[in-house]
């Protein structure tokens, strides 16, 4: 159970984002284009909440962009410019076009998938998709499954796509949202929360909702097998004012079948609080530093983090996010001047409603 392993450092991206575009989707109204400054970019709502539906619909864009997933309610339209370490540049962009042959048809309505990618500083074409058929730069032609994009492939190694799919698909798939609202029972209704599984295997929770679990289920497996990364945490936890004791409990239960293996129960508590009835601003905390020990992480989206933050602690919050994110991009939305003040007047973006259009202003 107390087998540690060395953790990796968080690592630089091979690529940066260097802006984004979201469109086609109701919540925003119309297509917004972002420039994203190198290092970090702070949206500054007025009046609204648009910032935060903006980070939002960056991380569907990309999560869509990554799945090829088919839900209408999501952005249709998405693009994004990547810029690598040695200076090229890569565009990426998908289009979705929802057709409903009859209105009362039960099934979603049918998806048209049309993507492309091109290095826009050589002029070349990296790959289209169209009606279900990918054509890469050389001229090789891909089948398709309905729906699926080339980006889609790359999660493949044998995949016949150009490396810089790979290292887009890697960049957009390693873009961790941390939303402002989590997905839980009113507080009445709250329950303490076990994880069960086979230890090291695989740890799950029925009625969990997957966000919250991905969070339980990382820390209590980098407790049992990266103790290192696990460390991190509580230290960062400690350094933003929040130095409550994280504790895991693994136990086994035998098995009536001799021939399967135990299985274990774990639990998590923070302050002797079980997770399951942990305060929303306490998760949003483990959330935020676990995205950044992980090195996986490629960029944070985050909403609001003052509301996260311990009270009067949202400069100690702000500064350990920079400091431990590395080279790793960070954007935030929020309507409070300390968070906006963190970010310099090229790092700010001013989000209004002008007139039923959405105007970003700054960049």
């Amino acid at each position: 159970m107390n087998e540690t392993r060395p953790s990796a450092p968080p690592r630089a991206p091979a690529v940066r984002l260097v802006s984004v575009t979201v469109g086609d989707w109701p919540p925003l109204g119309c297509n917004v284009e972002l420039a994203v400054a190198k290092r970090r970019t702070v949206l500054v709502g007025k009046g609204s909440t648009l910032a935060s539906t903006i980070i939002q619909g960056i991380a569907e864009g990309a999560r869509i962009a990554v799945h090829a997933l088919s839900d209408p309610d999501k952005p249709r339209h998405f693009r994004c410019e990547l810029e690598t370490e040695g200076g090229e540049r890569l565009s990426y962009a998908y289009d979705r076009r929802f057709q409903q042959t009859d209105e009362d048809e039960p099934f979603p309505p049918s998806m048209r998938w049309e993507e492309r990618a091109a290095r826009p500083s050589d002029n070349v074409e990296l790959w289209t998709v169209r009606d279900r058929r990918a054509i890469l730069g050389d001229g090789t032609r891909v089948s398709l499954p309905p729906g699926v994009g080339a980006l889609a492939l790359a999660g493949d190694p044998a995949g016949p796509v150009p490396e810089d799919a790979r290292r887009i698909r890697e960049f957009l798939s390693g873009m961790r949202y941390l939303g402002a609202a989590l997905p839980r029972p009113l507080p009445d209704q709250r329950r303490d929360v076990t994880l069960t599984g086979r230890s090291s295997v695989l740890w799950t929770s029925r009625g969990l909702d997957a966000r919250l679990l991905a969070l339980a289920s990382t820390l209590v497996t980098w407790y049992e097998h990266d103790r290192e990364r696990y460390d991190r945490v509580v230290e960062l936890s400690r350094r933003i004012g929040a130095p409550g004791d994280l504790r895991v409990t693994i136990n086994a239960e035998s098995s009536p079948r001799p021939e399967l293996e135990p299985q274990h129960r774990a639990q998590l508590a923070f302050e002797g609080v079980d997770f399951g009835r942990l305060p929303d601003p306490v998760l949003r905390r483990l959330e935020i530093l676990v995205a950044l020990v992980d090195p996986a992480t490629s960029a944070l989206l985050i909403e609001e983090p003052e509301n996260a933050a311990v009270p009067g602690q949202v400069g100690a919050l702000l500064d350990e996010v920079e400091r431990s994110a590395g080279d790793r991009q960070i954007l935030v939305s929020t309507y409070l001047p300390q968070v906006a003040d963190w970010a310099s007047a090229d790092e700010r973006r001013v989000i209004e409603n002008v007139r039923g259009r959405v105007v970003v202003k700054g960049g």
